[in-house]
C-alpha cells in the first residue's frame, strides 16, 4: 500500500479490500490476512500522524476538547472550548461519544477554528441521529452536510475554502422542536489541507476520505475506522431538477440574498431554473393577458399564470406559440413561492370549490378556472396546467414570509398561509410554511436593515439563509418520509 500524505507530495492509495479478505480478517483478526490488514491499517495511522506533526496541523476533535481519551494521538489539539448556540441545549460525553440535544430549532454545537484565506479545509465527523434535519457544517450552511436519519453511523466529509479570519465547526438541527432527536458525534474535526500540500496541489475529498477510512470497522491503537457512504452515494433529494418560481423574494435566485442559493446548497440539484420575477401576484386582474413574457414593466402581465405560460411555451408542443426550450424539458421538484404582492381579499377559502368543480360536481378544465382577482383559483391554475407537462414532478407551495408589520399588515401574511395550506388539503401540493422559517417582523426595519431583512420586506443574505434551509429541510422531509 502506498500512502503518501507528507507536503507536496500527491495521495496514492490503494482500492479497499475485497470482502473476501475482509471476511478473513473479521472476528479474531488472526491468521495472515489479519496480520496484512493490520499492518496496513498501522501503516496509514503513521501516515496520517506524520503529517499532522510534520504540517502543525490543527484538528479540532470532540471528545479531546471535552476532556476524555481521543481518538487522534499525535495531532495538535485545539485548547479552546465548544460552545452551544442556545443554553438550553446540551452537551454530554460518555464512552468517548459526544452526545448534543438542541432544544430550538437551528440549535447547535459550535467551536471555532482559525482559518487563513485561501487554504482549503477537510472538516469530518462521524455521527448517528434519527432527526430528520440535523447536520455538520461550517459556519451554519457553508459548506452542509445533512446526517442520514436511520440511527447508524455515518462518515460525513467535505472541503471547505478560508475566506474569512475564523470559522466555527457546528452541529445543528434546525428542525423544529417536535421532530428534534439526540446526534451523537465518535469524532470530528478539521484539517488545513494547504499546509500539507502545495496550494492547488491539495488531495481531493474523495482522497481524504479513502486515506481516514481504508477499511470498515478497525480500531488500531485508538484510531477508529469505520464504515462510511461512497462519495457515489446520492440521496433520495438530491441530484433532482428543480423549477422556481414566484415573486422578487425568489427572483434573487443565487445571489446572496436569494434563497435558492442556501436551498441549492443543501439540495444539491443537477439543474436550477428560475423564472421567478419581482412584484409577481398569484392572482390575475380583469385585464391580465398571458403573453409568455411576464415582467415588472407589465404589472397587470406580472402574474404566476404567466410564469407558467412562459414554461408553456417551451415545453408544451400543444401551445399555439411553442418554441423549444431545452431547459424546460423536465423538472422533478416545482417551487411556487407567491402571496406577498397579492391583496388579502384575494385568499378566500370559499373559492376553493369553485375551482376544483363546476355545478355539477364535474371537474373543471384547468383553462375554465376563475383567476380574476383568485389567489386560491390561480393557484389550482398553476399545478392543474403544470401537470399537464409534468405529471411526474413534486409540487411545493411556500407561504409568505413575515415582514415588518408596517409593511404588511400584521395578520395579513398569517391569513393568507392559513388559506394557502386549506387549499393544499385538496390539491396534491405540499404547502411549505415559510412564515415560520425564523424570519420574525417584530425585529426587522421599515425600508432600511434590519436582523433578516434588507428593507422591511425582503431577505438579507442571513434571512436568506433562513429561509432556504427552511425550504429545503420541508422538501427533505416529504422525500425522507417515503423511504
Amino acid at each position: 500500500m502506498s500512502v503518501d500524505l507528507t507536503k507536496g507530495a500527491t495521495v496514492e492509495l490503494v482500492k479497499r479490500l475485497s470482502d473476501d479478505i475482509r471476511t478473513q480478517a473479521d472476528g479474531t483478526k488472526a491468521g495472515s490476512a489479519g496480520a496484512a490488514i493490520r499492518n496496513q491499517i498501522t501503516d496509514l495511522k503513521n501516515a496520517i500522524e506524520s503529517l499532522g506533526e510534520a504540517a502543525n496541523i490543527d484538528v479540532y476533535n470532540a471528545v479531546n476538547i471535552l476532556g476524555t481519551d481521543g481518538n487522534f494521538e499525535g495531532f495538535t489539539l485545539s485548547a479552546n472550548t465548544w460552545y452551544k448556540a442556545y443554553a438550553e441545549s446540551t452537551a454530554s460525553v460518555e464512552n468517548n461519544i459526544l452526545t448534543f440535544n438542541a432544544v430550538r430549532q437551528y440549535g447547535s454545537l459550535r467551536h471555532s477554528f482559525p482559518v487563513i484565506e485561501g487554504h482549503k479545509y477537510y472538516f469530518f465527523a462521524t455521527a448517528k441521529t434519527t432527526s430528520p434535519t440535523a447536520y455538520i457544517s461550517v459556519n451554519i450552511s457553508d459548506p452542509f452536510v445533512r446526517i442520514p436519519s436511520d440511527g447508524e453511523w455515518h462518515y460525513l466529509s467535505q472541503i471547505y475554502t478560508g475566506t474569512t479570519e475564523s470559522k466555527t465547526f457546528c452541529i445543528s438541527d434546525s428542525s423544529n422542536v417536535s421532530t428534534m432527536q439526540p446526534i451523537m458525534v465518535q469524532k470530528c474535526g478539521v484539517i488545513d489541507l494547504t499546509a500539507m500540500a502545495e496550494q492547488g496541489t491539495e488531495p481531493t475529498l474523495s482522497a481524504m476520505n479513502e486515506a481516514m477510512h481504508i477499511v470498515d470497522d478497525f480500531v488500531i491503537d485508538g484510531f477508529i475506522f469505520v464504515k462510511h457512504p461512497t462519495e457515489e452515494s446520492i440521496l433520495p433529494y438530491e441530484n433532482k431538477k428543480i423549477l422556481f418560481m414566484g415573486d422578487s423574494i425568489t427572483a434573487a435566485n443565487l445571489n446572496d440574498n436569494g434563497w435558492c442559493k442556501y436551498f441549492n446548497a443543501i439540495m444539491k440539484p443537477s439543474k436550477s431554473v428560475n423564472v421567478a420575477v419581482s412584484g409577481a401576484t398569484w392572482a390575475d386582474s380583469e385585464n391580465t393577458v398571458y403573453d409568455g413574457n411576464p415582467s415588472t414593466y407589465n404589472q397587470t402581465n406580472n402574474t404566476i399564470g404567466n410564469q407558467v405560460e412562459k414554461i408553456a411555451r417551451g415545453k408544451d408542443t400543444s401551445n399555439p406559440n411553442y418554441s423549444h426550450v431545452a431547459n424546460y424539458d423536465d423538472f422533478d421538484i416545482i417551487i411556487i413561492s407567491a402571496g406577498t404582492n397579492d391583496g388579502n381579499t384575494n385568499f378566500n377559502a370559499d373559492n376553493i370549490k369553485d375551482a376544483l368543480v363546476d355545478m355539477y360536481s364535474n371537474p373543471l378544465p384547468y383553462d375554465s378556472i376563475n383567476r380574476v382577482s383568485n389567489s386560491v383559483g390561480a393557484m389550482v391554475y398553476a399545478y392543474e396546467r403544470l401537470y399537464t407537462m409534468y405529471p411526474n414532478a413534486e409540487y411545493f407551495y411556500c407561504t409568505p414570509i413575515q415582514a415588518y408589520p408596517a409593511k404588511k399588515v400584521w395578520g395579513e401574511i398569517q391569513h393568507k398561509g392559513e388559506v394557502m395550506k386549506e387549499t393544499g388539503n385538496y390539491i396534491p401540493v405540499t404547502i411549505i410554511d415559510s412564515e415560520k422559517c425564523g424570519i420574525f417582523g417584530n425585529h426587522e426595519q421599515y425600508n432600511t436593515e434590519g436582523t433578516d431583512l434588507m428593507d422591511g420586506l425582503h431577505p438579507n443574505a442571513k434571512g436568506a439563509e433562513k429561509l432556504g434551509m427552511y425550504n429545503a429541510n420541508a422538501v427533505i422531509e416529504t422525500y425522507l418520509s417515503r423511504e
